[in-house]
């Protein structure tokens, strides 16, 4: 495999709920052997040791409660959209179709910045033949302005200023169906959507931006697959296997 295979398969690995834990328990072991050390040279380390090893201990028993919960609860609704096709058919849509040229471009022009923080915007899409159109992508400054009386549609997390809380109903009864984000970090492995990006409302087809070494990419996703772009103007992603994604990284 090559560079970029590599790390998709290694996202793949750690998009996995039980390689998570095992990447997270071997983060912390060796994180505590590392202030052991830094430990070494106080007249009695011992309390600091055992006091960082029961809060590793705790972060780490959250981490997998979290961990579990979030599986289980993508299982339930994995099943659910399995057998609703009618009902969710962005869900099981063959391709999708990026028909707001403009909005294509502003994305990918954007994403070229290779901007620190992540940001994203809304989408409109309809189904056509189990092809998920987008014919609507809206200005990236959406989210930080969206304001309309009596709704508030995003809000600040309590412990990460930076993050925001999309409220799905709001937004789809406002005729959004559909969410794009950019992410900064760890090009290749983008191609394999984790738990917490992948838990957008059902039946929406959503995209993600981020950079490559060759320049700015765009996949769609729903809650059970992922797209790839058939050609360099991407505005067709194609509905792709993990192989079919090591091959386009190949």
């Amino acid at each position: 495999m090559n560079k970029k295979q590599c790390q998709y398969h290694f996202g793949r690995l750690c998009n996995n709920t039980d390689i998570i834990f095992s990447c997270n328990s071997g983060f912390l072991g060796y994180t505590l052997i590392r202030d052991i050390l830094n430990y070494q040279n106080m007249e009695n380390p011992m309390p600091f040791i055992i006091t960082e090893g029961v809060l590793m201990t705790f972060c780490g028993f959250m981490s997998i409660k979290i961990g579990l919960k979030e599986r289980f609860s993508s299982l339930i609704r994995n099943y659910e959209i399995k057998t609703n096709k009618s009902k969710y058919p962005f869900e099981h849509s063959k391709k999708v179709i990026i028909d707001d040229s403009d909005g294509l471009e502003m994305l990918l022009d954007k994403t070229a910045r290779k901007e620190d923080l992540e940001w994203g915007t809304l989408l409109n899409a309809y189904d056509d033949k189990d092809n998920a159109v987008i014919y609507k992508i809206s200005d990236s400054e959406i989210l930080k302005n969206f304001k309309i009386s009596g709704k508030k549609l995003v809000k600040k997390d309590f412990f990460w200023e930076q993050t925001i809380t999309l409220s799905g109903q709001k937004l789809a009864n406002l005729g959004y169906n559909g969410l794009h984000h950019y992410h900064p970090f760890n090009e290749y492995g983008n191609f394999a959507i984790n738990l917490v990006d992948r838990f957008s409302p059902r039946n929406w087809i959503n995209l993600l931006t981020f950079n490559m070494p060759e320049g700015p990419e765009i996949i769609g996703y729903n809650n059970q697959f992922v797209y790839i772009p058939k050609d360099k103007n991407k505005k067709e992603l194609l509905l792709a296997s993990p192989k079919k994604i090591m091959e386009y990284l190949s």
